[in-house]
Order: structure tokens, then sequence, then C-alpha cells
């Protein structure tokens, strides 16, 4: 009973987490579609806002500049003409505030308008009307500035009168005084009632005397700031900000919303950075095609007309292929097969790669020999020459060669004889045989002054010396070719060739084969003395290739490539 409860519990529990984990994700989702949308929301709104707002101020600098141009023209024109422009522009107001009540609010329509509400419209026709009664303002003053002396001029002479009324009033009531000095004090006597008229009278003389000198000092004070401020014209910035004060709140609160969201803080960093990272990827895609079209253009024919080089003049080319197990293909050039059968004699000895190892005698003697040569250490540890097996066998034995993992490669034997010698990479290699009186001699040949070594990264040539047997390898098999009159093959694929040949390179036929990474920039050529090259079948089967090349594999390789590796 047990055993099927258990399998029924787990699989309830497990859909039922199942179900909370999609519960989750999808809670999730609407939250982070929600946040999304608001900030989408106000970024449009932000958007929306900074064009009218834009679109305002732009108004504002042509209309501020036409309003200067026609104030700085009021200056010689008369007064009358002044006091029509005011009306004109009280009636111009007006309409256009009975326009602005048609329109609406504007507050409301910054807070929650949609696009193309006429935000700037309501804006314009609002900093419009401030412009035209700054201009009215402006008018009046200069009207006043006008009319203010001969104002001053009136209130003055009305003051004047005033005065000679009251000191009139005086006078006459001194002389009342004077010719009657008991009757004026005595009620009911008509000069007691005179002299209460004119002290009544008296009142309201000097009132109006008051008034009169008030009304000409303050004319007088307004004359003479008139004449000590300067008549310029400027426009009042405080009240302009206070039309537009409510566009520019929007639009701070906004920004402030979009800045302090979190979508923001998370692509702002990547939007301030995105120019720069799209220049330096069309620097790392461009850089590889003006780098190849520079060595194509101009040092690869720079090259092939330098004269070439030989690495050994003095000895022979000669280097015959085992053909022994090697297929029975009718193209004689091919000396390679899937398997070696190779005869080892009492006197000689075989290093061999253990990876190339197939079958050997039971007599004989194998040991491990650390480094193909120790006198190059560091070739042997780049070309993978470390570790070999030594074997050495009495009598005669056959030792079976066959790559055991790469199923392309192919193995085959080149016989050098005594006085040959052939410059040869050791990536290639996988065994040699020599004889144990006469250990195998490897050569180092530096060439720093050749533009061919330089052009194709090999400043440094090995040279290996007969008598020996190399024991080699090829992706999908090897062949060798005599140079004769001169041949010319793909860089990629030469293993090696012989060390008395001239040597020198030519550009590949076309630039696009060479900058799709179809084809090398040079072919090697091989002219002069009786001799051989070897070369790969499919040298660059499994490489990436293209505009941008093999990467760090490839610097890599050129490393080893200038050690002749």
């Amino acid at each position: 009973m047990r055993s099927v409860l258990q399998p029924l519990v787990f699989w309830v529990l497990r859909n039922f987490l199942l179900f909370l984990v999609i519960v989750g994700i999808l809670v999730a989702a609407g939250l982070l579609q929600k946040k999304f949308t608001e900030w989408a929301s106000q970024t449009a709104e932000l958007s929306r806002l900074e064009a009218e707002q834009r679109d305002v101020e732009n108004w504002q600098l042509k209309e501020k500049a036409d309003l200067s141009s026609r104030v700085a023209q009021l200056r010689n024109i008369p007064a009358s003409a002044l006091s029509a422009r005011v009306k004109s522009l009280s009636k111009e107001i007006e309409g256009k505030e009975l326009e602005q009540q048609m329109l609406g609010g504007l507050p409301s329509l910054v807070m929650g308008g949609a696009i193309g509400s006429g935000i700037a419209t309501r804006l314009k026709l609002g900093l419009e009307i401030e412009l035209l009664k700054q201009e009215r303002d402006h008018i009046a003053y200069l009207l006043s500035a006008i009319k203010a002396p001969e104002n001053l001029e009136e209130l003055r002479k009305k003051h004047v009168l005033a005065y000679a009324l009251l000191e009139l009033n005086e006078a006459t009531q001194k002389h009342l005084k004077a010719s009657h000095p008991f009757k004026v004090y005595m009620p009911a006597t008509a000069q007691f009632n005179q002299l209460r008229e004119l002290k009544a009278a008296h009142k309201r003389l000097d009132l109006d005397n008051r008034i009169a000198h008030e009304n000409y000092t303050r004319q007088a004070d307004q004359v003479k700031s008139i004449k000590d401020s300067p008549q310029t014209f400027r426009i009042r910035e405080d009240r302009i900000d206070d039309i537009v004060r409510p566009l520019n709140s929007a639009i701070d609160k906004r920004r402030k919303f979009v800045s302090d969201h979190w979508f923001s803080k998370f692509s702002q960093p990547i939007s301030n950075v995105l120019p720069i990272a799209l220049l330096v990827l069309l620097a790392v895609i461009l850089t590889p095609v003006a780098i190849k079209a520079l060595f194509y253009f101009v040092f690869a024919p720079l090259a092939s007309r330098r004269p070439p080089i030989c690495i050994l003049p003095g000895v022979s080319g000669e280097v015959s292929p085992q053909t022994e197990g090697a297929d029975s293909s009718p193209d004689q050039a091919r000396f390679t097969s899937v398997s070696q059968r190779l005869n080892l004699a009492p006197d000689e000895e075989l290093l061999i790669h253990p990876e190339y190892l197939q079958s050997s005698s039971r007599e004989s003697k194998t040991d491990t020999r650390w480094l193909l040569d120790w006198s190059l250490p560091l070739s042997s540890l780049a070309s993978g020459m470390v570790a070999l097996i030594r074997i050495r066998c009495e009598e005669t034995a056959t030792i079976v060669i066959s790559p055991r993992r790469d199923a392309l490669s192919e193995v085959g034997v080149l016989d050098l004889p005594e006085g040959s010698a052939v410059v040869f990479q050791p990536r290639s290699l996988v065994g040699v045989v020599y004889r144990s009186d006469a250990p195998l001699r490897i050569t180092r040949h530096w060439r720093l002054a050749s533009w061919h070594a330089w052009l194709t990264l090999q400043l440094r040539y090995l040279v290996f010396h007969g008598p020996a047997k190399l024991v080699v390898k090829g992706c999908r098999g090897a062949r060798i070719e005599a140079a004769q009159t001169g041949r010319r093959i793909n860089q990629a694929g030469t293993m090696g060739f012989s060390a008395n040949l001239m040597y020198s390179t030519t550009r590949c036929e076309t630039f696009v084969s060479y900058l799709m990474g179809e084809q090398e920039l040079l072919n090697d050529s091989f002219t002069g003395a009786p001799g051989f090259y070897v070369y790969e079948e499919t040298p660059n089967f499994g490489r990436r290739t293209g505009l941008t090349g093999r990467g760090l594999e490839g610097v890599f390789d050129s490393f080893l490539k200038a050690f002749g590796l």
C-alpha cells in the first residue's frame, strides 16, 4: 500500500509546487507589466509636455523679439497715436481674454491631457495676452511721461487758486473783525452770521488747498522720477514665468517619476554606453576588413616582388615516400593511408606518439622518451611531441601505425637518405625513425631579414636531416610532389619541403575569398633545384573562418608558426 501511495503523494506535491510557481510567475508578470505600462505612459506624457514646452519657448523668443521691435518704434510717435494704440490694445486684450475663457483652464489640461490637446495653444494665448498688457502698460507710461509736465502746471494753478481763495477768506475775516470788533461776537447780528459763514468757508478752502498741494507734490515727484529713470522697455519675465509655471511643474513631476523608476535606473546606464558600444562593435567589424585589405593590397604584392629564400642550398632534396600499405588509388602523389606498416631494423629506433601506435612486436623493447629533441624542449612541447614511446628491437620487426582517435587523419612515412634535408613543421609529425648510431639531427634557421618570413609570420625554420624516416599525419591524407620548374600551393596545407628549394610567396587570386576566410592570404611557391614539397589534403577542416578569423586560437597558431611549429 505504501508503494502505491508514496508515488501518488509525490506526484500531487510536485504538481502543487509547479502550480504555485506558475501562479507566482503570472502575478509577477502582471505586476511588471503594470509598472512598465505606467513607466511607458509617464515617459510618453513627458515627451509630449517637453515638445509643447519647446514649441512655446520658440514662440516666446519670436514674440518677445517682435514686441521689443514694436516698442522701440514708439519713441517718436505723438501722444494722440499712443492713446489710439492703447485703446486698440485694450480692445484686442478683451477679445483674447474672451477666447481664453472659451478654451478653458490650463492646469487640468496639463495634468491629464492627451497628445494634441492644445496645451501650447492655451499657453501661447495666455502669454500673448500678458505681452499685450505689458506693451499697453509701457505705452501708458510713455503717455504719462509726455503729459506729466502739462498736468503739473494745471495742478500748480489749481493750488495757487485754492491758496489765493484761502488767503482772501482770511483777509475778509480779519477786515470784518477790525471793522466790527464787538458785533462779530454778538449772536443774532449780521456781522456774527457773516463771520460764521466765513469760518465755514475757510474749512472748505483749507481742505481744497491741502488736496491741491498734495496733488501737485505727487505729480512733481512723478515728473522727477520720469526724468531720472530711462524710458526703456523691459519684459517682465516674472509674470511670464507665472503663466508657464503649471507646465514646468508638470514636466518636473513626470521627469522625477521617470528618473526614479526602476526601469529607468536599469535602462539608463545601457543607453548611456550604447553609442560607444556601437562604435566599438563597428570598429571590431571593420578593423579586420581594413587589416586584411592592407595586407592584400600593400604587403602581399610587396613581398611577392622580393627574391625567394633558400634554407640550405648545398643539401640534397631527395625525399622518397613509403608506399607500402597505402591505398590502391591511381594517384601516386598521395602516400598516406589509414594505417602504415613500418619495418624497423635492429640498428634503428622509433619514436612514436602513443596515440598513433597500433601494434608492435612482443620482442621489441619499449620505453618513454620525454622529448623529441632535448635541444628543442619548447618546440617539442608546443608541437605535442612529448612522452613518446621509443621502440627498439634485436631483429627486424613490423610496427603498425594508425590514428586511434582522429577518424579523419591518415599517416605516411617519408624516407630521408644520407645528405638529404627537409624543412618540416613538427605539428604534422607523429614519429621518427633513426639509426641508433646516428641520432636524429634537427637544426634551426632564422630568416629575420626576409619579407616572406615576416609576411607569413614564419621567422624560424626547423630542418630535419637524414638519414631518418619521418612519420607524418594529414587530415584526409597528405601528398608529395616534385617542385620541377615551379609549383604553387595553398599555404595552410604546406607540411614541409626540401631544404634546397627556393621558397617564396605569392598573393592569392581574389580578395573576396581571402576576406571571407576561404583562402589564405599567400600561396607557397617552390622553384629551383630538384626537390619535393609535402602538403595536407584538408588543412582547415574544423577551423573557424570568415571575417573574424579564429580569434585567440589564431593568435596562438601565429605565435607557434613564427617559431616554425
